[in-house]
């Protein structure tokens, strides 16, 4: 009743479609289940919050969007967008590796954190923060873990080896997981895999 099955690719539909039936099909429906109520939150240039709450799920799930306007048509022509593509992919790798890094130590208000980037074209960026909290009464150091997390990326940036890890994912990412070397990573080779 409360699963979803999420392919992204180029994919054939039928395919995959008929792979999941047969995998899945025999699963039973759920027997009166509750009708799912679909909410879809307004567009907002002020920052703004909303608390939702399924009584049937057992855990909290904390989660931080970030909005940015996306470049018009003339400016995404060009290799200039898609290094900024590029660098907003590393640094949202870097991030999601420190909070994960963050989650792992002793006293640690979250269990799980990571940071996703999408582009919206032609509407707008996105960068996602998702934080399971070890407890209700755990949200507000969540929230503070979060922002310690990105002012130490603003003072302080990421470091060498940060920035190659980062490189070399973004680039496997890019080639769809296709061979790739981390000596092979170079800058010009990753705009190069956009254009």
């Amino acid at each position: 009743d409360l699963q979803a099955i999420i392919i992204v690719g180029d994919i054939d539909t039928d395919i995959y479609a008929q792979k999941i039936r047969q995998m899945f099909g025999d699963i039973p429906a759920a027997v009166n289940a509750p009708a799912k109520e679909g909410y879809t939150p307004g567009i907002s240039h002020t920052p703004s919050y909303e608390i939702m709450a399924d009584p049937q799920l057992k855990f909290q799930t904390f989660k931080i969007y970030f909005r940015s306007p996306y470049p018009d048509f003339d400016s995404r022509s060009n290799e200039t967008f898609f290094k900024e593509q590029l660098c907003r992919q590393i640094v949202t790798s870097v991030m999601s590796d420190r909070l994960t890094r963050d989650c792992m130590y002793s006293g640690s208000p979250a269990k799980s954190a990571v940071l996703v980037s999408s582009d919206y074209a032609p509407d707008f960026f996105l960068s996602q923060f998702t934080i399971n909290p070890q407890g209700p009464e755990k949200l507000a150091d969540c929230l503070r873990l979060c922002e310690r997390s990105i002012q130490t990326m603003l003072r302080y940036g990421i470091s060498r080896e940060e920035f190659e890890m980062a490189k070399y994912g973004v680039a496997k990412r890019f080639r769809l997981n296709n061979e790739a070397e981390a000596a092979g990573s170079e800058n010009g080779e990753l705009v190069k895999v956009c254009i």
